[in-house]
């Protein structure tokens, strides 16, 4: 009935979901990929205090800054990237 919907929406909200932020995309060649090794530096044209986008799947939600907090890295939400993307979102939990 109604109230087993409202139960399983209720507990849709407290599922964990992997949220991403993607702060630059790059291109490189495909023969430097395998030369890769732990240490290298991969420069973007960003500078250091652009926004990044906060996504959940293929959803663009947030701009946020990055950042550190308590020695940790960090991002802080910014504005909505556009209400239908927040909406449909939210239309998936309920």
């Amino acid at each position: 009935g109604g109230g087993d919907s409202a139960s399983l929406a209720a507990t849709s909200r407290q599922l964990p979901i992997e949220v991403t932020v993607d702060l630059a995309q790059i291109q490189i060649q495909s023969r430097a990929v395998g030369e890769l090794s732990v240490g290298d530096i991969l420069m973007t044209d960003l500078e250091a205090s652009s926004e990044a986008t906060l996504r959940v799947g293929s959803l663009n939600l947030y701009k946020v800054s990055m950042g550190t907090l308590e020695g940790r890295s960090a991002v802080r939400l910014g504005c909505s990237v556009n209400s239908e993307s927040a909406a449909e979102f939210d239309s998936v939990l309920s």
